[in-house]
């Protein structure tokens, strides 16, 4: 073998180079009985030579050679082929993107299971309202759980229609006109107040598709980042769950917010807020007016600073 032939550093031997002293070649007969030398010593481990045979000199290696690395080498038929084309965006971007027939329950695969698990079982009642409100007087039995048992219920017992009418009664959806002082609004939608309403009434439900898991990814695959603006987190404790709004709620996801947060932008007074109820284990969310608002005034909620991280 030549002289400067050498083992790949990969290689599992120890051994790098072959001793210049042993490079010359050697007859057939001599090599193969040098092997079977080194065979019947290995199979005989009693032999006292064996041991100091590798002390002094190492276990016999036969050079591996190194073969062409493929993967490096350009092959002539992939130099006509044809870069594949991207799919086309299936983003769908609805006209209208609200119904106030819209259900109560509308789930992604992970979020009903979930909520045929957590349903099933026995659950108390828990009121998560904003801090700092406090309803008092007449309107105080909002901050008791069995009065939202009963408005949870009343609003899983209504037809469709039931629902649109009882909506339609307090929210009226428009279309903000072109000089309004949120540049970012003109043209937009938003909800005014179709007749005067008193402090801490409760306007309705906010709808939509609850997202569990991998439920959000695949509403974001379909709808785009529409879904992130238009949906609520309702998660209960460790439990991360989203209700996703665009293209399953009704007018209240049209709500805008009193202010962005950004320097320079308008700032109004919030007149409503959310409210979650977990109610036999499961959360809803509802729209309440923070004050008297008369009607033709626009309803406004304050989303909070963290939403508006994300624009």
């Amino acid at each position: 073998m030549p002289g400067n032939s050498r083992i790949p550093s990969g290689a599992i031997h120890t051994h790098t180079s072959i001793p210049q002293e042993s490079a010359g070649l050697e007859s057939s007969a001599e090599s193969t009985r040098k092997l079977d030398d080194v065979d019947r010593k290995l199979a005989d481990s009693s032999n006292p030579e064996w041991e100091r045979h590798i002390t002094l000199q190492g276990i016999p290696v036969v050079p591996v050679p190194i073969l062409p690395d493929l993967s490096l080498v350009r092959m002539p038929e992939e130099e006509n082929v044809k870069p594949r084309k991207r799919k086309a965006s299936a983003i769908q971007i609805l006209t209208r993107y609200w119904d106030n027939r819209a259900p109560m329950h509308h789930f992604g695969q992970e979020a009903d299971w979930l909520y045929k698990r957590l349903s099933s079982g026995q659950h108390k009642t828990r009121l998560v309202m904003p801090e700092g409100i406090r309803p008092k007087g007449k309107r105080r039995s909002l901050t008791s759980t069995p009065t939202w048992e009963g408005i949870v219920e009343t609003w899983l017992g209504m037809e469709a229609s039931d629902r649109a009418s009882t909506l339609e009664k307090t929210m009226k959806h428009v279309t903000l006109p072109e000089n309004d002082t949120r540049l970012g609004l003109r043209g937009q939608s938003g909800v005014l107040a179709a007749s005067d309403i008193d402090e801490f009434t409760v306007l309705g439900p906010y709808l939509g598709k609850y997202c569990h898991g991998q439920d959000l990814q695949v509403e974001q695959g379909i709808h785009g980042h529409n879904v992130g603006r238009y949906a609520v987190d309702c998660s209960m404790d460790t439990l991360r769950l989203d209700l996703c709004g665009y293209g399953y709620g009704n007018v209240t996801v049209c709500i805008n917010a009193n202010t962005t947060y950004r320097p320079g932008e308008p700032v109004f007074q919030d007149n409503a807020f959310f409210t979650m109820v977990i109610y036999r284990g499961w959360p809803y969310i509802y729209v309440v007016s923070k004050q008297r608002i008369n009607k033709g005034e626009e309803i406004l909620v304050d989303y909070g600073r963290f939403y508006w991280l994300g624009y």
